[in-house]
């Protein structure tokens, strides 16, 4: 998108796409830089964090309020709301890697859809204690 498309969306409802950090919909709330960035206020989420990276769960990923900073070719505009449940988000991503059709039996990546549900199973349940205590951590 362009910087002078993106500043007439400021205020409005955009899509924020982060490759590690997840996908979210919120209201873009200021553009700054060369090349510009934005910086959108979360209202809903589409997709969950990639929390799993080098074998080791990491990310927390953003919640309905926070904001993050993409740069400006990830942002567009959107209809979509997503959803105001981050938990709801990972327990419908971990249903998907559970219910993945297996790759083929010679693959080397048979692993993967398995260390994907557990290692969200992992965050889901640090989400839950984030929404019972105040605070997200990985911890017992």
């Amino acid at each position: 998108m362009l910087r002078k498309q993106a500043e007439a969306l400021i205020g409005q409802r955009v899509q924020a796409w982060t490759r590690l950090s997840g996908v979210y919909v919120g209201t873009l709330e200021s553009i700054c830089g060369s090349p510009w960035r934005g910086t959108v206020r979360v209202t809903g989420i589409l997709e969950p964090a990639c929390h799993l990276y080098l074998g080791r769960v990491c990310r927390r990923g953003f919640r309905l309020g926070e904001t993050l900073e993409v740069g400006g070719v990830n942002i567009s505009p959107t209809e979509n709301e997503g959803s105001p449940s981050y938990l709801t988000v990972l327990e419908q991503s971990i249903e998907k890697h559970r219910n993945a059709t297996p790759p083929p039996p010679s693959s080397q990546q048979g692993w993967v859809d398995e260390a994907f549900a557990k290692a969200l199973e992992k965050v889901a349940g640090a989400e839950r204690r984030r929404l019972e205590t105040g605070s997200w951590h990985l911890g017992a």
